[in-house]
């Protein structure tokens, strides 16, 4: 696997090439600050080639009114804030999808895991009729983002109520999300719940593992965009894309590291 200190390192020569070549907001100067900074852990930057960056951003951000802070992200304020405040087995079913999802067989009224959530719905007396992809996916996401809440307070990941059905139930979103949606924001906080419930070893998650690196293009940043030239438009959200998906594959690689929960003890106590 390729280690996250290589990813990083080409992250940043893209950084130090659009910082170069564009006019950059205060949106997109909050992300790059924030990505330098948190990143810096495991493969500092040439800092030659970031210092009048670090200080400029660090003056803008502070001094934003709030009609300005209003626009910025709430997680990367948080961050910002974090950082400069003191300064088993897959299953046949799987295997089944996956196999669709190689063939391009996969009928729109059998979307996985929506079919899984049908047998799930059953056992928990749900009624059917209520029963259709966007539920399935709004279950998974509760779940997903109660285990990231219950880490950000703190807590010990066994407060969780754990089922073997709902592993599947996200191992399979997650296969969904990333291979046919191509939502690797939704993805990635699915593979971080898996990876902090030390659900990461099945072949599921480990083919997703693989899929998520392989989306770092050859010039440094995430995403399907094939573009000589980023769009003043396009700038932002592979900004923030980029740093989900680094994020996420940091603390696939680095159990001891975990972001979440990091921000929020230190802004709590």
């Amino acid at each position: 696997m390729k280690k996250h200190q290589d990813i990083i390192e080409k992250y940043y020569t893209w950084l130090e090439t659009l910082i170069q070549s564009n006019t950059i907001t205060f949106k997109e100067r909050l992300l790059i600050f924030n990505s330098l900074k948190i990143f810096s852990q495991f493969k500092d930057y040439d800092h030659n080639k970031f210092d009048d960056f670090m200080p400029v951003s660090k003056a803008e951000l502070d001094n934003l009114d709030f009609e300005y802070l209003k626009q910025l992200p709430k997680f990367h304020l948080v961050l910002y804030y974090y950082l400069t405040g003191d300064e088993p087995e897959t299953g046949t079913f799987i295997d089944g999808w996956l196999e669709h999802v190689r063939n391009n067989k996969l009928p729109k009224s059998d979307e996985f895991p929506y079919y899984l959530w049908k047998d799930y719905s059953k056992k928990l007396k749900i009624d059917q009729n209520k029963i259709s992809y966007s539920s399935t996916k709004d279950f998974v996401g509760m779940y997903s983002k109660e285990i990231e809440k219950i880490i950000s307070s703190g807590k010990n990941i066994e407060q969780v109520e754990l089922d073997e059905i709902t592993y599947r139930l996200m191992e399979a979103m997650l296969l969904f999300k990333y291979k046919s949606e191509y939502d690797l924001i939704y993805g990635n906080l699915l593979l971080r719940s898996l990876a902090y419930t030390n659900k990461i070893d099945s072949p599921a998650v480990q083919s997703s593992i693989k899929y998520l690196l392989l989306q770092q293009n050859p010039k440094g940043y995430f995403g399907n965009f094939f573009k000589n030239q980023l769009s003043v438009l396009d700038i932002y959200p592979v900004l923030n894309l980029s740093f989900d998906c680094i994020w996420t594959l940091i603390e696939i690689q680095q159990p001891s590291f975990r972001l979440i929960k990091q921000m929020y003890s230190t802004i709590n106590n």
